[in-house]
């Protein structure tokens, strides 16, 4: 009877381990087929699942953008085993994938805690804080990451454009010289060191870094763009002019791209293309009123160029409604001297002629306000213009009672 007893335990025992065998065969099937919520139901279906079977039903959750259920089922499981990094790894990145920074950081700083030199744990955390906007420890965290494995340029980069979106171009032109100096192939760090000399407004190497990249093949938008603004700065316009041209017919939208490339069609005489992109740039959604000055200077001059005055006297006017004190000047130059010289306006120039006396005058009061040491010979500049000036209006008041006493 014992022995019949034996026989059948042994039985049962056998069976239920070919069931909970054959359940996790059907289990590691569903995943390997993406039968993610199967695989769920079979681990619910079991009496007492083990540690890997729970973690694979986690896992099954995230696979299914189910985050809260990953972490609700991980939470639990990672009390029972504080110490394991795999499970604390998972539960961090379901936290970040559920968009729960702050949560993510507490366990990546446990992780960072069992293992500090760990250089893919410091990335993820310094990857959240900079999504909390904390530029500055993300940084912190990258540099130390790339001082673990200087082999890591993805993190490099990420450190590199991190201070080039700060503007702080010195220390990322630092850290892509390192690399190029281990490493002069990596087409992505050329990039970003001919940038860095684009960002610290040294065109004529950024010139040369950016010639090279566009020689080993390089043809982006971001190599177009800074190239052709390069030529643009340097005044080298028919260089500038073809970088500008790909630049604009690959992002239509960019509004300093399109500036740039109707600025160097009037610098290349090409004023009709000129006239119309500047017109396409007054066109757009209104932008601030600086660059509504510089939109319709640069439509007036273009005008102006083509000897088509009347236009070039409209714009310059509509410049005027969006200048600066200090730019209302070159202005009210522009509308006096083309009344005068172009559209022999008399008239109409002596008008301008004494509204450009009157801001050249405020402009010397404020050099004397200023007090400042270069001002001196400014002033004295000032009051050259001032005396011609003067002679000039006598003259054109002239011309206007002629021209009233003939009527």
């Amino acid at each position: 009877m014992t022995k019949i007893i034996y026989v059948l335990i042994a039985a049962l025992f056998y069976s239920f381990s070919a069931l909970s065998q054959e359940t996790k065969e059907n289990i590691n099937d569903y995943i390997a087929k993406y039968q993610f919520r199967k695989a769920i139901a079979a681990i619910e279906r079991l009496n007492d699942p083990d540690k890997e079977l729970i973690r694979q039903k986690a896992r099954c959750y995230s696979y299914l953008s189910n985050y809260h259920k990953a972490i609700e089922t991980l939470a639990p499981l990672l009390e029972e085993y504080p110490d394991d990094t795999e499970l604390k790894m998972q539960l961090a990145l379901c936290y970040k994938d559920a968009s729960m920074p702050e949560k993510s950081i507490e366990q990546f700083d446990e992780l960072i805690v069992l293992d500090s030199a760990n250089a893919y744990f410091i990335v993820q955390k310094a990857d959240l804080l900079l999504q909390l906007n904390q530029p500055d420890s993300a940084e912190t965290g990258y540099a130390r990451a790339w001082e673990i494995d200087s082999t890591d340029y993805p993190t490099a980069v990420k450190l590199i454009k991190l201070n080039i979106n700060q503007q702080k171009y010195q220390p990322a032109l630092q850290h892509t010289e390192a690399i190029i100096a281990k490493d002069s192939s990596n087409m992505q760090i050329n990039l970003l060191n001919a940038y860095c000399f684009y960002g610290l407004e040294n065109y004529f190497e950024a010139i040369n870094r950016f010639e090279k990249c566009h020689a080993l093949g390089d043809t982006s938008l971001l190599l177009n763009k800074s190239l052709g603004i390069s030529y643009f700065c340097e005044q080298n316009y028919d260089n500038a002019y073809p970088y500008l041209s790909q630049a604009y017919r690959q992002d239509t939208a960019n509004n300093s791209v399109l500036y740039a490339l109707a600025a160097v069609c009037g610098k290349t005489e090409n004023y009709e293309e000129s006239i119309q992109l500047f017109e396409k740039l007054i066109n757009r959604t209104l932008p601030p009123k600086n660059t509504m000055y510089l939109y319709y200077k640069g439509l007036a001059d273009a005008y102006d160029d083509n000897e088509n005055y009347p236009q070039a006297i409209e714009n310059y006017q509509q410049a005027l409604n969006y200048a600066s004190p200090f730019q209302s000047i070159n202005v009210l130059f522009k509308l006096s001297d083309v009344s005068d010289i172009d559209l022999k306006d008399y008239v109409t120039a002596f008008g301008y002629y004494k509204q450009y006396r009157e801001s050249l005058a405020d402009y010397r009061q404020t050099l004397i306000m200023e007090d400042s040491l270069v001002n001196p010979l400014e002033i004295k500049s000032v009051d050259h213009k001032l005396d011609r000036l003067d002679e000039h209006i006598k003259y054109i008041e002239g011309l206007v009672n002629k021209q009233n006493k003939i009527k």
